[in-house]
């Protein structure tokens, strides 16, 4: 969560600092016949007000969601599912994550946001389920093998 974190104080020094001091620049010049600079100032703080909005409401759900209530038998997020390649015996091991809370990358699983079609698949799977989802390159069929909570989303 840490990003989002960084993401969303960026924001509030934006709306409480750089842009009133903007503002401020703008207003205090004696000429103000181009007044396309303060209207483009006035659309970033709106969008910027949106944002933070967005963010903030994200980040209260994440810190809402109870880890240890969350399922260990049906896949949510945080789950780290490994899998077996119906086609090539290949056992692989995902994270089900939310885009903004992604880990550092590792090398004992690869990371799927749930917005994405592999997440979408998995996403309330169980143990034995056989899963086959269309990817950009191919027609994925795995079965699930193994079902972990994790401790963090």
């Amino acid at each position: 969560m840490n990003d989002l974190e960084k993401e969303i104080e960026a924001l509030r020094y934006q709306l409480s600092e750089a842009i009133p001091e903007e503002l401020n620049n703008i207003l205090g010049m004696s000429d103000h016949s181009d007044n396309s600079e303060f209207s483009e100032i006035l659309e970033r703080q709106h969008f910027i007000s949106v944002r933070l909005k967005q963010l903030t409401e994200r980040l209260n759900f994440y810190r809402s969601v109870k880890l240890h209530e969350v399922p260990k038998d049906t896949v949510g997020i945080g789950s780290l599912i490994k899998v077996q390649n119906i086609k090539t015996n290949q056992i692989l091991t995902y994270k089900l994550i939310i885009s903004e809370l992604s880990d550092e990358p590792s090398e004992e699983f690869s990371e799927i946001t749930i917005q994405s079609p592999l997440g979408k698949a998995f996403i309330h799977r169980t143990i034995d389920e056989v899963i086959s989802v269309k990817l950009p390159t191919e027609v994925l069929t795995c079965k699930i093998l193994e079902i972990s909570a994790s401790d963090y989303l």
